[in-house]
């Protein structure tokens, strides 16, 4: 598989494949960063119509099986993004000023092995890295 196939995915977790599912995971997939409920609304409205409560019942169950991951940002927005073999965990950009979250590429091996030196006896569930900032769109209208 070399580009990950909403219907496939949903196959894969034994789910039932629903026009609903099968869009806001394409959706999500299709994305070029995380995106929240209400990204995914409009979108998917675009294409028939979806309301609000299902995007919320599909993106808790696309997490609950772990198909995406979820992103907090600054404003206690939630984003969305693909949690696949093509999407590696990896660090977020979260901008100060649109409130929008970007993708930073993947840590290397040896980079994320600093971040799991918390002392012993301990032991990691999971990492997350956030950066936060203004993005390279709104830095240039300052």
């Amino acid at each position: 598989m070399s580009v990950c196939v909403a219907s496939d995915l949903l196959r894969s977790k034994k789910l039932k494949i629903t026009e609903r599912r099968e869009l806001i995971l394409s959706l999500i997939l299709a994305a070029e960063r995380p995106v929240s409920a209400k990204d995914l609304h409009e979108m998917a409205t675009e294409k028939g119509s979806v309301d609000l409560v299902t995007v919320y019942r599909v993106i808790s169950l696309l997490l609950e099986k772990g198909l995406i991951r979820e992103i907090t940002g600054d404003s206690g927005t939630s984003f969305y993004e693909k949690a696949c073999e093509h999407n590696p965990v990896h660090p977020h950009f979260h901008c100060g000023e649109c409130g929008q979250v970007y993708c930073l590429e993947p840590l290397t091996f040896e980079e994320g092995l600093i971040l799991g030196r918390v002392g012993k006896g301990f032991r990691i569930a999971s990492v997350s890295l956030d950066i936060k900032g203004v993005c390279e769109k709104c830095a240039s209208l300052q």
